[in-house]
């Protein structure tokens, strides 16, 4: 995923000022709307890991750049450990760094709110809202 935010915010600002220079590349065909979705997605990097696109994936793609998020694995790892393998530790979907939780239980990872390493916000895994959005 294309994490510069300053290089997408560029290309955007870029498109907006010089839509010349991508609509002759695409269809004229197909018409105004549906080549600047498609100069979106490509600005966006929605080609990256895809021969095709489409709008949700854009859309994901824009909240990731505007709000990146991941979760805690070690949530799922717990729900599949017996009761004393559990523990407090943050394991990163993002950036794979694992923090562990102290032997005292005063720092537990488990609650926070942000990954230390890369700064997304965590989520719990199916329901995209806050680790700590109860409290």
């Amino acid at each position: 995923m294309v994490n510069d935010k300053t290089k997408i915010a560029a290309d955007l600002r870029h498109a907006a000022d010089y839509p010349r220079d991508w609509m002759r590349k695409v269809d004229p065909r197909l018409g105004v709307p549906h080549n600047t979705l498609y100069e979106m997605m490509r600005v966006t990097g929605c080609f990256e890991n895809h021969k095709s696109a489409n709008p949700p994936m854009l859309f994901h793609r824009l909240a990731d750049i505007i709000d990146p998020t991941c979760h805690n694995k070690q949530i799922e790892i717990n729900k599949m450990a017996p009761l004393e393998f559990r523990t407090d530790n943050l394991i990163c979907s993002n950036c794979g760094e694992t923090f562990c939780a102290d032997p005292d239980g005063i720092n537990a990872p488990i609650d926070w709110t942000y990954c230390p390493n890369c700064g997304y916000r965590i989520i719990e895994t199916n329901s995209g809202e806050d680790n700590n959005s109860e409290r």
